[in-house]
């Protein structure tokens, strides 16, 4: 998901002003504002400075595939002793 990957960005909206949305630090209180204009997809303004988490990657990836007949069929069922 890119909006683990932001911590705050510099935007500008369509009324001019500019704004700056999100943290360095911990959680912020309150509404999320950045997810949202991340999610809005420019709709809501264009990003004009973007601060980023850079991460490794992993060593390897693995897949499960589960395929099931019927939904009842897919519930676990307990143990047997």
């Amino acid at each position: 998901m890119t909006l683990n990957h932001i911590l705050g960005l510099e935007c500008v909206l369509p009324t001019g002003e500019v704004v700056t949305l999100g943290d360095l630090g911990p959680d912020p209180v309150g509404y999320d504002l950045l997810g949202l204009f991340v999610g809005s997809e420019g709709t809501l303004g264009i990003a004009t400075k973007i601060s980023v988490r850079l991460t490794r990657n992993p060593e390897g990836y693995r897949t499960l595939l589960a395929v099931f007949p019927t939904i009842e069929q897919r519930r676990p069922r307990r143990f047997r002793r």
